[in-house]
C-alpha cells in the first residue's frame, strides 16, 4: 500500500487509493474509516470534509473504478476511424480486454466480488448509467454485423454476455492459478495471447455456418488510436 500512494501529493487522491484497499480486502461493512486515514496518512476529520461519510467515499470508489464512459468512448473512436461492424467489435474487444487488465486488477476485482457477496445495492446506479450503455454499444455492432449478412447470432446481447463474462473471469481468477499447473497455460502468453483467443472465440462463435473464421486485419493506424484509448481510459482509473 505504501508503494501505491508513494508520489500522490493530493490527499483527496491517497484517501480513495486508500480506500480502494480497504473495500478490497474488508468489503464495505467491514471497512473502517480510521484504517482508511492510516493507510492515506491523512487526518480522518479531512475523509469526512471530502467525503462526508463512507457510503458516500465507497460509491465515488466504485464510480471511479467502473463510472468511465467507456461506451462513448468506444463509440467515439468507431465513428472517427469509419469502422465497419467487424472492424468495430475488433476495435471493442480490443479497448475492453486492454483496459480491464491494464486497469482491473486484484483490487478491482475483490470489490466487485465483495459488493456482490453483500446484495450489489451499490451497484444499481453505475450498471444502468455505465455498464449497461457499454453492453447496448456491443450488441449493436454484432447487429450490424448481422444485418450486413457478415455475423450469424440468435441472440447478440447473450453474446456479449458471453465476451465480458470471459474476460472477467479470466482475470479474476489470476490470484487463484498463480503458482499452479494452470498458471502457465492462462496467462504464460501474456495479454497478447488472451486477446487473440477472445478475438478468435468471438468471431468463430459469430461466423455464418460453412464460412471460414475471419479476424479482420486492423491497420497500425487503427492499433495506434486503440492504445491512445486504453492510455486515456488508465487516467480516469485510481
Amino acid at each position: 500500500m505504501k508503494k501505491e500512494i508513494k508520489g500522490i501529493s493530493d490527499t483527496r487522491e491517497r484517501i480513495l487509493t486508500a480506500a480502494k484497499v480497504e473495500f478490497a480486502e474488508k468489503g464495505f461493512d467491514g471497512a473502517r474509516m480510521g484504517s482508511i486515514a492510516k493507510r492515506a496518512e491523512a487526518n480522518q476529520a479531512l475523509i469526512h470534509y471530502y467525503f462526508e461519510s463512507k457510503e458516500n467515499l465507497y460509491v465515488e470508489v466504485l464510480h471511479r473504478l467502473l463510472g468511465v464512459n467507456l461506451s462513448q468512448i468506444i463509440h467515439d473512436t468507431v465513428e472517427k476511424l469509419r469502422l465497419g461492424p467487424a472492424e468495430g467489435l475488433y476495435a471493442a474487444i480490443y479497448v475492453i480486454v486492454n483496459s480491464q487488465l491494464e486497469t482491473g486488477g486484484r483490487d478491482y476485482h475483490r470489490i466487485l466480488s465483495r459488493e456482490v457477496a453483500e446484495g450489489g445495492g451499490h451497484l444499481d446506479s453505475i450498471l444502468q448509467q455505465y455498464i449497461m450503455p457499454r453492453l447496448n454499444l456491443i450488441e449493436g455492432v454484432i447487429k450490424q454485423g448481422i444485418e450486413s449478412g457478415i455475423f450469424e447470432c440468435k441472440n447478440p446481447f447473450l453474446a456479449v454476455m458471453g465476451i465480458l463474462s470471459l474476460v472477467i473471469t479470466y482475470e479474476s481468477n489470476r490470484d487463484k492459478f498463480r503458482g499452479t499447473e494452470w498458471d502457465g497455460k492462462l496467462y504464460g502468453g501474456g495479454r497478447e495471447m488472451f486477446l487473440d483467443f477472445v478475438l478468435e472465440y468471438t468471431f468463430k462463435g459469430l461466423s455464418k455456418a460453412g464460412r471460414p473464421v475471419e479476424v479482420p486485419k486492423i491497420g497500425s493506424d487503427v492499433i495506434k488510436a486503440l492504445e491512445a484509448l486504453v492510455e486515456e481510459i488508465k487516467k480516469q482509473h485510481i
